[in-house]
């Protein structure tokens, strides 16, 4: 009698929870996301492979450019989280 009056929550009677509609700024967000993402990846396999025909001497010399890039950036962002 229990059962008759209580029905199972679960089975295939019931309906899912409705997904939410997206926004066109979701969408378009997640759009830009993947485009960038698909840049990056091109970029990255890029320079991967420009890499591999390096020698040494150059590979050695790419780095500490790297190096010195990165560090000036890190520095200026440092500097202008100190100034706010």
């Amino acid at each position: 009698m229990a059962s008759e009056q209580n029905p199972p929550k679960k089975g295939p009677h019931r309906m899912a929870t409705a997904s939410k509609p997206r926004t066109d700024e979701e969408v378009a967000d997640r759009q830009l996301d993947g485009e960038v993402d698909a840049f990056v990846n091109k970029l990255h396999s890029t320079i991967q492979e420009a890499r591999s025909k390096m020698s040494d001497e150059d590979l050695e010399k790419a780095d500490e450019e790297a190096r010195a890039i990165l560090n000036r950036a890190s520095a200026a962002a440092k500097s202008s989280r100190h100034s706010a």
